[in-house]
């Protein structure tokens, strides 16, 4: 049976927060210790307990030396039930690893390492903000991704992670809240770009236009690097001079496309900021060339992940007061 903590009265549930924050500061790795775990009897654990005592009094009523020593040591469990459970996430080190920016509406991802210097760690369970618990398999060292639902764009605020096991019996509930310092960015949610931006300014042939990688043209030879494929090696050049070079082929750059927040069609900040992340992606999707007008900044004419990254990230911050 799940537990859930009871909702506390605002006053209450403020004064709370603090002492957790107090108690919890931020930090990019954490090693649980006797501070920051709690330990309360579950609600299985209080029905044992009731179970027991009706066993002890009908013992001592009836004077029934077998039901004695099965109340005793039923009773016994109890503190090795405690010690284990306790034990069970005691020392166990809490690194945030990253995250994975997502778009608003779905879901961001944080990564997070468990490591422990005993093995045999079990029934280890977390979540973030009253997601989905994830439960950890028994092992000494693993890395988790926990994801957490995007809500508004910008840098989102990370909520305290959740760590839990009722190991071995499920009699006794040992958990933790510590603060890990994350940070995990909201992308626009991206309108469908059903009809090509409008040219700003200066238009398309305007641009000035360049050379991308591509596989049309001889421009050079450049030193092999792991992952370059074996179609491309020099073998001339490394016939006669023993060095493992690869040819470096570019293809002329297609026009690049402004894409202007000031020539969106939509009226809100908002939905501009979603049009623009829409047309982002279907440029991406097409490799042409583009750049980013903004009123507060200005992203050249590119293409490719790292473009794409940079030009959502200024959408996410437009405007952005965290």
């Amino acid at each position: 049976m799940r537990w859930r903590r009871p909702r506390l009265p605002d006053r209450l549930q403020k004064g709370y927060d603090r002492w957790l924050a107090r108690r919890f500061p931020p930090l990019s790795r954490l090693r649980l210790g006797h501070r920051q775990l709690f330990i309360v009897p579950s609600l299985s654990g209080g029905l044992f307990m009731l179970l027991l005592a009706a066993m002890l009094l009908a013992a001592i009523n009836y004077q029934n030396s077998l039901a004695f020593a099965l109340s005793f040591w039923l009773l016994g469990l109890m503190p090795i039930a405690l010690i284990h459970a306790y034990r069970n996430l005691l020392g166990l080190e809490l690194t945030a690893l990253g995250s994975t920016a997502g778009f608003v509406g779905g879901h961001g991802q944080l990564r997070l390492q468990l490591r422990a210097e005993r093995p045999l760690r079990h029934a280890i369970e977390l979540r973030l903000g009253g997601g989905e618990w994830v439960s950890d398999a028994d092992s000494e060292e693993r890395s988790i991704t926990l994801t957490l639902p995007l809500a508004s764009r910008g840098w989102q605020a990370i909520p305290r992670l959740e760590v839990r096991s009722g190991f071995p019996l499920g009699l006794f509930r040992v958990w933790s809240y510590p603060c890990l310092d994350w940070k995990l960015l909201a992308y626009p949610h991206p309108f469908a770009a059903d009809a090509m931006p409008p040219v700003s300014g200066e238009s398309s042939a305007a641009l000035p236009h360049g050379v991308q990688s591509g596989d049309e043209d001889f421009a050079g030879l450049d030193p092999w690097r792991l992952g370059d494929g074996w179609g491309r090696v020099a073998w001339k050049q490394w016939a006669r001079r023993g060095e493992l070079l690869v040819k470096r082929l570019e293809q002329p750059e297609q026009g690049a496309q402004w894409l202007d927040f000031d020539h969106c069609p939509d009226r809100s900040i908002e939905g501009r900021l979603s049009r623009l992340a829409g047309w982002v992606l279907q440029r991406e999707a097409e490799g042409v060339p583009y750049g980013l007008r903004l009123p507060n900044a200005t992203l050249p004419p590119a293409v490719g992940a790292q473009q794409q990254r940079e030009a959502l990230t200024l959408l996410a911050l437009y405007r952005h007061s965290s």
